[in-house]
């Protein structure tokens, strides 16, 4: 009779959470750790999981030393390069098994089942994924915060802060956005620099909801970002090319604030997901789902 558990990681740029599973897949604990990005900050993401396993564990009255008899599965942001993937496997605790996964594909895998379909995940990044018949997988967007991850949160607040600074040299109207940016970045020139120095995607994305908050308010500069971001993310759609009848789908902390906005370009609604990436990540580690074999079309 198979006892061990899964600890399955959805690791983000601003966070993650860990769920502890039994090998049916069913939920005994659960925690939400710090940010998980080998790319960014490798000691940051490999710290994060191992808090995650201390926190799940202990509430499963597990000691948190025996790590042997159980699997790890990680579905995470910043997993593409190779080096960086191997250094982040050879840090992590050592568990029976480690499976490690994009966060975009473990998420495609949880919203579809592992059957055929398209996602789009907008969060801290922006990334579209393809699950073909054959296995293989498609990628779309995910070029990180400076090349690409258009209309996501990490997006959002580059052109927020970019609005602010046009606002501070005279060039933008200083509505309630650039305002509020401001603020947030430091009202002084040291200050603004001394932030501007520090960037990162999790910290940028930090100032979406400073967007939103002046969406909702009416400010025609943060408008005018949202529906920027919108139409990124339907041309993420279009680049992903989804059949007729295709499943689609949209996770990630922007889905609320862009999904309207994203199907009325695309003229059709987002599919109902049904899981997420800690679903996803037991799937493709328990062989429930194909593994991860990206494909360059």
């Amino acid at each position: 009779m198979d006892t061990s558990l899964t600890l399955c990681v959805d690791g983000g740029g601003s966070g993650s959470r860990g769920r502890l599973v039994d090998p049916n897949g069913i939920a005994i604990a659960e925690a939400a750790g710090g940010p998980c990005n080998p790319t960014t900050d490798l000691a940051a993401a490999v710290a994060a999981i191992s808090e995650l396993w201390l926190q799940t564990a202990g509430q499963a009255a597990i000691d948190p030393a025996e790590t042997g008899p159980h699997r790890l599965a990680i579905g995470a942001a910043g997993l593409v390069i190779p080096e960086v993937r191997d250094a982040f496997a050879d840090a992590l605790p050592a568990f029976a098994s480690t499976t490690i996964v994009t966060d975009g594909y473990a998420a495609l895998i949880g919203a579809g089942g592992g059957r055929p379909c398209c996602l789009i995940a907008m969060g801290t990044g922006a990334v579209g994924h393809k699950l073909m018949a054959d296995g293989r997988s498609l990628q779309r967007d995910g070029w990180s915060w400076i090349g690409g991850d258009r209309g996501s949160g990490a997006w959002i607040g580059r052109h927020a802060i970019e609005h602010a600074l046009l606002a501070r040299d005279g060039l933008r109207e200083a509505g309630e956005l650039a305002a509020v940016v401001n603020q947030a970045i430091g009202e002084s020139e040291a200050a603004a620099l001394a932030f501007l120095s520090k960037l990162t995607p999790g910290r940028l994305a930090a100032l979406a909801p400073l967007v939103a908050a002046a969406s909702h308010a009416g400010d025609q500069a943060a408008i005018d970002i949202h529906e920027h971001a919108s139409a990124h993310g339907a041309a993420l759609v279009r680049a992903l090319n989804p059949a007729p009848g295709e499943p689609l789908y949209l996770t990630g902390g922007l889905s609320d604030v862009l999904g309207g906005r994203i199907e009325t370009y695309i003229g059709r609604r987002f599919d109902k997901a049904q899981g997420d990436v800690l679903n996803g990540c037991f799937l493709i580690a328990s062989g429930q789902a194909p593994a991860e074999v990206r494909v360059i079309l």
